[in-house]
């Protein structure tokens, strides 16, 4: 009996201390996301497609705009440019606040530096203004191709627009100073209130 009384005694202490315990908190643990995420739009691109012609403006990434202006003139042909390393030895100088941030701005590294060179060759070439909406940190995909990715962010708040040939230098400053292996990955800013990322991009 006494031992009966005993264990009915225990449960009922445990029962009461059961419901005096607090309930386990559950925290989310999922991340949360970033506040200064960019936003993307697509670039606008205004030049004449012969010397001295009318212009014309077209939108979405360098060889995109290559293809636009190709059905209207299908002889259209970017030109060869080989004079590049002296180009952005100017550019830097002229642009001394300029910075590189290596593994930034893009969510890995372009695969094959190659195709970020193709990228710049088709910037330096096809002359004309690239333009981009009002920032901040709103962003366009200037050339993508192999999943290799040149975007171009505007952090002023108002719309820009600048020569195509001032954001190649940006692109091959980070080429210059981001390489790992066959790849690059690294963003550039410039005092300008833009920004220049190559790295790895969807295409």
């Amino acid at each position: 009996m006494r031992e009966l009384i005993y264990i009915i005694l225990l449960l009922s202490l445990g029962m009461s201390m059961a419901a005096k315990s607090p309930r386990m908190l559950q925290v989310d643990q999922s991340p949360s996301p970033p506040s200064g995420a960019q936003r993307f739009v697509m670039m606008d691109w205004t030049g004449s497609i012969v010397p001295g012609g009318d212009n014309y403006t077209f939108r979405g990434t360098i060889q995109e705009i290559v293809s636009q202006i190709q059905h209207i003139d299908p002889n259209y042909a970017i030109p060869s440019t080989a004079s590049g390393s002296a180009m952005v030895q100017t550019q830097t100088e002229r642009r001394q606040t300029a910075h590189t941030i290596c593994m930034a701005g893009a969510a890995g590294a372009c695969p094959d530096i190659t195709k970020a060179l193709d990228g710049i060759e088709y910037l330096k070439g096809v002359g004309g203004d690239c333009g981009l909406a009002a920032g901040p940190a709103t962003c366009a995909r200037v050339s993508c191709s192999w999943n290799c990715g040149i975007t171009w962010c505007n952090d002023n708040d108002h719309y820009v627009s600048w020569k195509c040939s001032d954001l190649w230098p940006s692109a091959h400053r980070v080429l210059d100073r981001c390489t790992f292996g066959a790849g690059v990955w690294g963003q550039t800013f410039d005092e300008q209130g833009f920004n220049v990322i190559v790295g790895f991009s969807s295409c």
